[in-house]
């Protein structure tokens, strides 16, 4: 029973990060954030490693959210998938 919870519990988490990831104002705000570092990295001198080395890294960490975001709904996926083979396979020892 607590592993069909702990399923449940990823299928839910996976359904409010697809709902971020599909929200067009975060989205938005991602593509804003990442534009703005990437353009003020290409805009920084030659001597400016500083600027430069944080606004990559800035636009590296919102690549990163991105990618936490996307692996809840990859884990969600699976643990659907888990529960439904778990569900299939009651059902089967139930009327065997």
């Amino acid at each position: 029973m607590t592993s069909e919870i702990a399923h449940l519990n990823k299928t839910k988490q996976a359904g409010e990060a697809n709902q971020l990831m599909n929200n067009p104002l975060l989205r938005e705000a991602f593509e804003a954030i990442e534009h703005k570092y990437i353009a003020l990295a290409q805009s920084a001198t030659l001597n400016d490693d500083d600027t430069r080395r944080n606004a990559v890294s800035a636009s590296v960490i919102v690549k990163q959210v991105r990618q936490h975001l996307n692996s809840y709904i990859q884990t969600g996926v699976l643990a659907d998938h888990e529960l439904a083979i778990m569900t299939s396979k009651k059902k089967r020892s139930i009327f065997s």
